[in-house]
């Protein structure tokens, strides 16, 4: 029971952790699609 508490707050923690990164400024590279909003009409 003890494992199982100390892993649940593991992940927590480390979400919490992700939730603090900064989005790069290229991040949408990888998304499909999201290459179409930089294109002139």
């Amino acid at each position: 029971m003890r494992a199982l508490l100390s892993q649940i707050l593991d992940h927590l923690k480390k979400m919490a952790d992700r939730a603090r990164k900064a989005i790069e400024t290229h991040d949408d590279q990888d998304i499909a699609g999201a290459d179409v909003a930089h294109q002139p009409l």
